[in-house]
């Protein structure tokens, strides 16, 4: 078996000038990564002939494999397939395949195919096709040496298509695998410094096969745990990666809100789902937020009744039963207020649970005695009110996004009689 080391070069000017991010090497790295192929680099270049031709050269020297993303396309700045052809020294002929292929593409559309798709027929000689079912674009494959080159086109969910259609299991049948066992662990709570030095002694054990990543996926932070280095069908390292999951949920102990993929809002409405409860919302400063998010898990409906956004004092006094008195004696963005809002929704919209969220998202508003990103969340189930003073730090957008998995985290906390206190 030949080793591992694949690259993944991605091509357009877009990428170069920042207009849009490489989302390609990060899907196909994962992809790759689960079925036990290692990415040995990513690279990335404009739509300029020489530079395809020099990447080109350089990956096939250095790589087993390499994907290649974009620049089979029908304009003039498409250039791949042509770059390709004369890094490795092929004339570029024509596929009737491929150019029947795309005429079929149009046809189905009640169109005729424009003279420029034509372009997109014209390969390397002695390439090899990849169907492409969901666009004109045909992928292809070459061989130069010991390493195979695969063009696959820039469109999203045509590239994705064809690489597990096509690519991945051509690859898993040449090159060894070495399958790694994994753990998404995540958390809210905790900042990422404090997570790293509670788990620092971890990395070093077991000796070269554990590895502990940790991912800032704003306002969560991501804890996976990889123990690497097992054949296929090699059963082992199960056991030891269930000791090392629970070593570290319980070194974040309540932080950890989930093991696995799911985010904190579907965490929420599945614990409440399953006990047949319901949940609305208050909102303030996040304007909406927390119910946007809440309704962006499909099913929601099931468990999510509604919101009040009440922005103005007037709709706290008015559709929440927020007393007047207390706004002002103590502010809008208070301990007693958030604790009102939150009674006011869940009275109004007749639900088990209520979150509420007041506070001082910024760019301005704040005063000494409470500084933007003073929030105020509370949770309210009838039988109590439950009221949590945060600070966060940040730009408005941040503060606001905090703000609604601060509630979330709350009602998760309270309904699972975890200590009200933050973690």
């Amino acid at each position: 078996m030949a080793a591992t080391g694949v690259e993944i070069l991605t091509i357009g000017d877009e990428l170069i000038e920042g207009r849009i991010v490489d989302t390609h090497s990060a899907w196909i790295s994962d992809r790759l990564f689960v079925s036990g192929l290692q990415v040995a680099r990513h690279t990335s270049v404009g739509d300029d002939p020489g530079a395809i031709r020099e990447a080109l050269c350089e990956a096939s020297r250095c790589s087993d494999a390499v994907v290649v993303c974009g620049g089979l396309g029908p304009t003039n700045d498409d250039l791949t397939a042509q770059a390709a052809a004369r890094a490795f020294g092929r004339p570029v002929v024509l596929y009737d395949e491929a150019l029947e292929h795309a005429r079929a593409i149009f046809a189905g559309m009640g169109r005729t195919m424009p003279p420029n798709n034509a372009r997109q027929a014209r390969l390397p000689e002695g390439a090899t096709l990849l169907e492409n079912r969901r666009g004109t674009a045909t992928g292809f494959y070459i061989d130069e040496g010991r390493c195979r080159l695969y063009f696959l086109p820039g469109v999203p969910h045509e590239l994705r298509a064809m690489f597990d259609r096509l690519v991945l299991p051509d690859m898993r049948s040449r090159l060894e695998a070495r399958l790694a066992r994994i753990r998404s662990i995540k958390t809210f709570g905790l900042g990422e410094s404090r997570i790293g030095m509670l788990l620092e002694d971890l990395g070093v054990r077991p000796p070269g096969r554990l590895r502990i990543q940790y991912r800032a996926a704003m306002p969560e932070v991501h804890v996976r745990l990889v123990l690497a280095g097992f054949a296929p069908g090699d059963p082992t390292g199960e056991a030891e990666m269930t000791r090392l999951e629970r070593l570290v949920c319980d070194r974040l102990g309540h932080a950890v809100f989930t093991v696995g993929e799911r985010g904190l809002p579907e965490v929420v409405l599945n614990l409440l789902e399953a006990r047949g409860e319901t949940v609305a919302t208050a909102e303030s400063c996040t304007g909406g937020l927390l119910a946007s998010v809440l309704t962006s898990v499909p099913g929601a409906s099931r468990t999510f009744l509604g919101s009040v956004v009440a922005y103005a004092n007037a709709v706290k006094t008015g559709m929440l039963g927020v007393d007047g008195a207390s706004i002002v004696r103590f502010g809008a963005v208070s301990e007693p207020v958030a604790g009102a809002m939150a009674r006011g929704a869940r009275k109004r919209l007749g639900s088990t649970w209520a979150m509420a969220i007041t506070g001082i998202a910024g760019p301005s508003g704040g005063t000494a005695g409470k500084p933007v990103g003073t929030v105020y969340v509370a949770v309210d189930s009838g039988e109590g009110t439950v009221v949590e003073h945060r600070r966060f730090f940040g730009d408005r957008d941040r503060i606001r996004r905090f703000a609604a998995w601060a509630a979330l985290d709350l009602l998760r906390r309270k309904r699972l009689n975890i200590s009200p206190e933050p973690v």
